[in-house]
Formats: structure tokens, C-alpha cells, sequence
């Protein structure tokens, strides 16, 4: 056990941003922060935010590009650089020049060479096995899609989809953002439409949709709230 003195303590969990602290002029209507998609600059000057907080769930790649992009940009306004000139440079900006120095590369695997005897036997049996080896590795689970999501133990993946009510749904576009089998998109309103030759009917874009302008089939949010909260 250990006692730090420190001025400030931000707590960094669950998977909600804390919204209570955004300034009223930098909040947009969805309670997020707007900023300037190119140097992700907030209206207050010195100010940058990304992830998250700025487009609404989205993967983890999205939020460290933002990190290195709002990096880059913190380093020019620290430095008294023009923010918007040479941005298109930031792709090739890293603070490590020879990653040789940080990574060893690792052999690959490589399969034994089997040499038959008398016949093809051996050879036979070694790719029995190769495609045993195969088929387990094409059944073995990711967990990239709903299931790592949700946490839920029940079988509605399969069956269900998802309806937009277009009505409420303001075009926000964070059902697009976390559909993992890309499912949603929008029709020529603007508004969310669901391709259910895509759609599993796992639910998360319901759970997610901050106008609850997503129903599905049979299951209601409340179901599926309490699917991913680890409920049954």
C-alpha cells in the first residue's frame, strides 16, 4: 500500500466519459466536445480532446489515433506553431526514430518437413492433423464481436434485429460507430437504417443509442441493458 500526494485525482474507469466537468462553451447538444477535426482543438484556445469524449463510442484504434493527432498538435501550440499549416505531416510525426532499438522481431513458426518413407502415409496423417489444427483455430473464439461486448449467456444473437425508429433518431451516428458487424448506415434523410442481411441482433447499437430511437424484435432495452450489466 502506498500514499501519493498529488493535486488532482481523475478516476479512469468503466466505459462512460464524465461529462459533469465540460465546460458549457465546448459542449455540443449530445453533451460531448466539440473540436476541430484536424487539430482537435476545443474553441478555448490550448485546449484539445479526443476519443470518446469527442466522437461518441468508437474502438480503441480510433481513440489512440486521436491521442497521437491531439499530441501533435499540443507540441505545435506548446512550441508557437501555426495549428492548422503542415497538419498533413502529423501521419510520419513519432517520437521514436529507430524502433529496431525497442522491438526484437520473433521467428516464425515453421512446420516440420516431413519426408515420406515407403509412401504418402505420413504425409497424409501430418495433414489430417494440419487440418484439425485448422478447423479448432477457425471455431476458437476472438471475442470480437457481441459476446465480449455484452457478457451475456443467452442465444438471441442469431435471431433478432434491429428497428430504427425514425422518428427519434437524430442521425448521430454512434449505432454506425459500434455495430461490429457493420449493419447500419444512413439513408439519404440522414437518419439510422439497419441491413438485416448484416444485422446479428446482438443488441449493442440499441443499448448504445442515445435517443433510444432503436428497438428490437422481441427483446426490449431494458433487456439488453441488463444483458451487458451482467444481468440474466
Amino acid at each position: 500500500e502506498h500514499v501519493y500526494k498529488v493535486d488532482t485525482v481523475i478516476p479512469a474507469i468503466g466505459q462512460v466519459p464524465e461529462k459533469s466537468c465540460i465546460p458549457s462553451e465546448i459542449a455540443n447538444k449530445y453533451g460531448l466536445i466539440s473540436v476541430n477535426s484536424e487539430t482537435l482543438e476545443t474553441s478555448i484556445p490550448g485546449v484539445f480532446a479526443g476519443g470518446d469524449i469527442a466522437t461518441g463510442p468508437a474502438s480503441i484504434i480510433q481513440a489512440v489515433g486521436a491521442g497521437k493527432r491531439a499530441a501533435y498538435s499540443i507540441h505545435r501550440y506548446l512550441s508557437g506553431e501555426d495549428l492548422l499549416s503542415k497538419m498533413e505531416n502529423y501521419e510520419e510525426f513519432t517520437w521514436v526514430k529507430d524502433w529496431s532499438k525497442l522491438v526484437k522481431k520473433s521467428r516464425r513458426y515453421e512446420a516440420p518437413e516431413v519426408k515420406p518413407k515407403l509412401s504418402f502415409e505420413e504425409v497424409s496423417r501430418y495433414l489430417e492433423g494440419v487440418k484439425r489444427n485448422a478447423m479448432f483455430e477457425a471455431f476458437r473464439c476472438l471475442e470480437c464481436g457481441p459476446c465480449s461486448e455484452c457478457l451475456a449467456k443467452t442465444d438471441f444473437c442469431e435471431e433478432e434485429k434491429a428497428i430504427v425508429d425514425e422518428n427519434k433518431c437524430s442521425g448521430c451516428g454512434t449505432c454506425i460507430l459500434v455495430c461490429p458487424y457493420g449493419a447500419i448506415s444512413k439513408n439519404e434523410q440522414g437518419v439510422a437504417q439497419v441491413n438485416e442481411e448484416l444485422c446479428k441482433g446482438c443488441g449493442i447499437c440499441a443499448a448504445r443509442c442515445p435517443e433510444q430511437a432503436i428497438e428490437m424484435k422481441t427483446y426490449t432495452n431494458e433487456r439488453i441493458l441488463s444483458c451487458i450489466l451482467g444481468g440474466s
